[in-house]
């Protein structure tokens, strides 16, 4: 505690007071300064406004100089040390507001040096370990309150092998840190000694791929980070190491196509997010909707939509920043109950009515496995109005009601298929095709085949009355897709295709009667297929490799021309083919594509 003594004043040079108001009233500053100059020469002291000192030490030619000391407002020292040349030397002594010990330790003109010890307000000791010249050396220890070891490091070159510990003594993380910031490979554990998580980090944030894992071994989590957030794709399971949702994240938020999956794999919700904000949708276990909604970084946001599994409408929230007001109906559309949702959680006092309108009772919930529980209130709210009894059922205003597959979504992912079938080559041609896709609804397809049978046989070579066939066709396909289950999709499809084939013989003309010794007919058919297939894709709502299957049959007319004599001999050569108008036709391959995306 500072005392100024009047009797040394007149050895220590020109006394100087400062205050904080014009009056005089509150002292600010005491010190002294040497005759004549501006210079601090002896003792000096600096006091809060209330009076209670604040800090107080010596000047010699206005450097500071011996032990300091500076106080918090409560009158308890803060830290006291001493200074020479204008910096911190020796032992220092560092305290909690309450006055218990927080840490201490030797200086040497400003940096730290040799053994630090750190504590706990309560006075146990919470860290330990050596400086050389302000780096950290040698075996440091960190300990709980009560004493246990928390963690321990060996530091060479301020750089060392990390290990913390749970209060029960097993190993809770180890990795290296680097200039006290967590660098390369890490490992975290349950108590029970599991894997928790496992990646790398540079420069104390997380970098590449991480896992992380359930209690008892099973993968909970895979995915990558760049520069400490989370980038690219991402999965979750359930302990049974069931998926139960993937995406693409960028930059710690959902960007792309998510997927929720029941336990056997059925869509459980979907959402198509850009900067992680979308439109979500959640399913009924046999595919009905269950809940539709705007998500905003991870929290409901605007109106939402929650449904009966026969499609009825059963209840309605609008929400700001995660919060709403919801009203739930009867399957008739009279009013069931009235509440507030957080985070999609029923909270607070909720009102219940009868299918009549009539107040059933007010009830809060509570969650028992994961299920609201109303418990009736005995005692009405005060902030609820009791005098309602009758509910009056607004006008019902029909639904306009819009097909799936031409009502565009939210953020939806649109691609160019670009596809071909070299397996098909065996079978007399080649497909060529490019697709404009609409995420999970439609597929437009132009598809250009070269026909050619036999498909790497010359003209010439071909053998004498075999029959070959040259020519195209052009077909125009429209796809109907379902949503997307964890490989692909299924859909439905028709197309129109428009043919033209020009069969072809090598013959021995002995009769002289062709010009030439190749005969030929012209064929053209024009046709309507219906087609049932099912695309194969990683990701619905990405690019990548996807194989497209399919089956299909139509009906169509032939236009056949002869472009022959109409001789028995040249008739036998193409017996085989099928001249009637009527054509039957028979869909059916596999093409292999690559989605991109459509700017």
């Amino acid at each position: 505690m500072f005392i100024w003594v009047p009797e040394i004043v007149l050895s220590q040079g020109t006394p100087v007071t400062t205050y904080y108001d014009p009056e005089h009233t509150r002292k600010k500053e005491e010190y002294f300064v040497k005759p004549g100059t501006q210079l601090l020469d002896g003792s000096y002291a600096s006091f809060y406004v209330d009076g209670q000192v604040k800090e107080q030490g010596s000047y010699v030619d206005n450097d500071p100089t011996g032990i300091w000391e500076y106080y918090y407002e409560n009158g308890n020292l803060k830290m006291t040390g001493e200074i020479r040349n204008s910096q911190n030397y020796g032992h220092w002594q560092y305290f909690y507001e309450n006055g218990s010990l927080s840490m201490e330790g030797e200086l040497y003109q400003g940096v730290k040096e040799g053994l630090w010890q750190y504590y706990f307000e309560n006075g146990s000791l919470k860290t330990r370990g050596e400086y050389q010249n302000g780096q950290r050396i040698s075996i440091w220890n960190w300990f709980y309150e009560s004493g246990q070891l928390k963690s321990q490091i060996y530091y060479q070159h301020n750089k060392g092998e990390y290990k913390e510990f749970y209060n029960s003594g097993k190993l809770k993380a180890s990795g290296t840190k680097a200039n006290d910031k967590n660098e390369g490979a890490w490992e975290y554990y349950y108590e029970n000694g599991a894997i928790q998580g496992r990646g790398g980090y540079i420069n104390g944030v997380k970098e590449g791929l991480w896992e992380f894992y359930h209690s008892n071994g099973v993968l909970s989590a895979r995915g990558t980070y760049k520069n400490g957030l989370s980038e690219g794709e991402w999965a979750y399971y359930d302990q049974e190491g069931v998926l139960t949702s993937q995406g693409t994240e960028r930059g710690g938020r959902k960007d792309g196509y998510w997927h929720l999956y029941y336990g056997d794999g059925s869509i459980k919700g979907r959402g198509l997010f850009k900067d992680g904000e979308g439109f979500y949708k959640e399913y009924y276990e046999n595919g009905a909707l269950k809940i539709s909604g705007l998500v905003k970084n991870g929290i409901n946001e605007g109106k939402w939509l929650y449904y009966y599994e026969d499609g009825i409408m059963e209840g309605e929230s609008w929400f700001v920043n995660g919060k709403g007001e919801y009203k739930g109906y009867y399957k008739d559309g009279a009013l069931k109950m009235e509440g507030t949702l957080e985070d999609g959680v029923k909270t607070g006092i909720w009102t219940l009515y009868n299918n009549d309108g009539s107040l059933a009772g007010y009830y809060k919930t509570y969650y028992e496995d994961n299920k609201p529980v109303f418990r009736v209130i005995e005692d009405q709210p005060i902030a609820i109005d009791t005098t309602r009894q009758v509910y009056e059922k607004p006008e019902y205003l029909f639904k306009k009601k819009k097909i799936r597959y031409f009502r565009p979504q939210v953020n939806e992912f649109r691609g160019i298929i670009v596809g071909f079938n070299p397996v098909s080559m065996a079978f007399g041609s080649i497909p060529f095709s490019v697709e404009y896709y609409l995420q999970e609804r439609l597929g437009y397809e132009l598809q250009y085949s070269i026909i050619r049978d036999p498909f790497f046989t010359s003209d010439g070579n071909v053998k004498i009355n075999d029959v070959y066939d040259r020519g195209y066709s052009l077909a125009l396909r429209q796809k109907l897709y379902s949503p997307d289950r964890r490989l692909g999709m299924f859909y439905f499809g028709h197309e129109l295709r428009f043919s033209t084939v020009d069969h072809f013989s090598n013959i021995i003309d002995s009769l002289n009667v062709v010009n030439g010794s190749v005969i030929g007919a012209s064929e053209k058919k024009f046709e309507y297929s219906i087609l049932v297939g099912y695309r194969f894709i990683k990701d619905a709502g990405g690019t990548g490799v996807t194989i497209d299957a399919f089956i299909g049959a139509g009906v169509g007319y032939r236009d056949f021309d002869r472009d022959y004599p109409a001789l028995e001999e040249f008739e036998q050569v193409f017996d085989d083919l099928d001249t009637d108008k009527l054509s039957i036709p028979f869909r059916f391959g596999v093409n292999i594509g690559y989605m991109l995306e459509a700017r």
